[in-house]
């Protein structure tokens, strides 16, 4: 599917001359990239899109660092750092490809080896003696490596010498909400979305902020209306799952069933089958609960993760399958220690239960 992702190297130079990018695939670019932006494109087909115009121009370094980044966010991190290894031949006296490759490094699972070499650039380099545009980009780097404060405290001191820069201010909400500044996140959000209104991003820190200080229907508002203007199918079942996961379950029974079960049949990755097992256990809809348990067992093992065997222990008690249950709870207390004394109770329950049953 992906035979359209070049990869191709450029020959190693010091220096190779940056080529600008012709009206013909300006277009092209601008539409790929307004798609990944605004997550009204499956990510592979933004993919491919960005693939053609990087294939015609590898020597342009906006396209190139796009794509890269395109493929960093659709996991692709092999290609990625092929891609990001080429930026530093096209433009000398940015720091952006090292940056990134920080980030790919950290995204990809090898966060000692981003660490050390974030470190090393660190080390070479004074931050104020970085481009504007690095600074961004250097923040990214430091929140893949844990470095929160650091970030807050490098983009905060950027905004107050480029105060409109959107992208930058789109990642300082970001960096507020892990720092867990809500109220400022929700300010932030309502007056950047007055004129970045489809910015998806942002729209989920809002709702995710509002969740954080209890406010759930504002939440749960946000999110449906971003499942309805979102063409790409994570998106919407990302926010189909969380607007059912903010709804009051016993007056909105209903509308969280029919979100969840859209949220799954666009994207079995949210785990929506595993919510409605826990949903229709809680209900003692225990047919219900079964299915769903069963759909979740393609996925997961049962017996090794307590959240799903104890919803299958209430279903075994339920239809009187105590010999299972008994076994049930025998591998809960063996998984979920801290609570054995509650299970090795459950279990002799059961025993009596069984005893009492048997007597003539």
């Amino acid at each position: 599917m992906m035979d359209r992702l070049s990869t191709r190297r450029l020959p190693v130079k010091s220096e190779t001359k940056e080529v600008g990018l012709p009206d013909a695939l300006k277009l092209k670019f601008d539409t790929a990239l307004g798609h990944y932006y605004k997550s009204t494109l499956e990510l592979d087909e933004c993919c491919k899109l960005m693939a053609d115009v990087y294939n015609l121009v590898p020597l342009n370094f906006d396209v190139a660092i796009n794509y890269g980044n395109i493929l960093r966010f659709s996991t692709r991190f092999d290609k990625a750092l092929l891609i990001i290894k080429t930026l530093k031949h096209i433009r000398s006296g940015t720091l952006i490809p090292k940056y990134m490759k920080v980030r790919i490094l950290a995204e990809s699972g090898k966060k000692d080896q981003a660490a050390v070499y974030l470190k090393n650039v660190a080390g070479k380099y004074r931050i104020e003696d970085h481009l504007l545009i690095d600074i961004r980009f250097m923040s990214y780097s430091l929140l893949s490596t844990g470095n929160r404060d650091l970030a807050f405290k490098i983009v905060s001191t950027y905004l107050k010498v480029v105060p409109n820069d959107t992208r930058a201010v789109s990642h300082f909400i970001y960096i507020n909400l892990l720092k867990e500044n809500y109220e400022f996140v929700i300010e932030a959000a309502e007056e950047y979305l007055k004129t970045n209104p489809d910015d998806i991003s942002i729209l989920f820190h809002q709702a995710k902020a509002f969740t954080r200080i209890s406010q759930k229907k504002k939440a749960v508002e946000i999110y449906v209306q971003i499942s309805k203007f979102s063409v790409d199918k994570s998106v919407k079942a990302k926010a189909l799952y969380e607007a059912a996961v903010n709804r009051d379950n016993n007056a909105e029974f209903a509308q969280v069933v029919q979100e969840l079960e859209e949220s799954y049949n666009l994207d079995p990755k949210e785990e929506a089958d595993g919510y409605l097992a826990a949903l229709y256990a809680d209900k003692k809809m225990y047919a219900e609960a079964e299915h769903w348990m069963n759909v979740c067992a393609n996925r997961v093992n049962i017996m090794d993760d307590s959240v799903y065997l104890g919803i299958r222990v209430q279903i075994e008690e339920h239809k009187g399958q105590y010999d299972m249950a008994v076994s049930s709870y025998i591998r809960l207390a063996e998984i979920d220690g801290a609570n054995s004394i509650y299970y090795n109770n459950k279990i002799d329950n059961i025993l009596q239960k069984m005893n009492q049953s048997n007597k003539p």
